[in-house]
């Protein structure tokens, strides 16, 4: 006789996110044919098979760090004036 076994899923893992972020994460994960918890496990598993994140998480700069950078490297402009300024300013919007 031959014995069928079933992988035994016997830990739980508590997290608080969001409700918001929950909700539209389950509704991707449901049209895709699973539950929250089956995706869990999938990024679990990926994370070991590659012995990290499964994905490059990107980070963004701030426009403040955008803005020290081009100061930084010289990409600025001076104005004599407040009208200089603006329209140089409105000169960009146009085109």
């Amino acid at each position: 006789m031959i014995e069928k076994t079933t992988k035994k899923t016997d830990a739980k893992i508590y997290v608080r996110v969001d409700s918001k972020v929950k909700q539209e994460a389950n509704e991707i994960f449901q049209a895709m044919g699973m539950d929250l918890s089956s995706a869990i496990t999938i990024f679990l598993k990926q994370t070991i098979a590659e012995k990290g994140l499964p994905f490059r998480p990107a980070t963004r700069k701030s426009l403040m760090e955008q803005a020290v950078e081009e100061i930084k490297a010289g990409k600025t402009e001076t104005f004599d004036t407040v009208d200089e300024w603006w329209e140089k300013l409105n000169d960009d919007d146009e085109g």
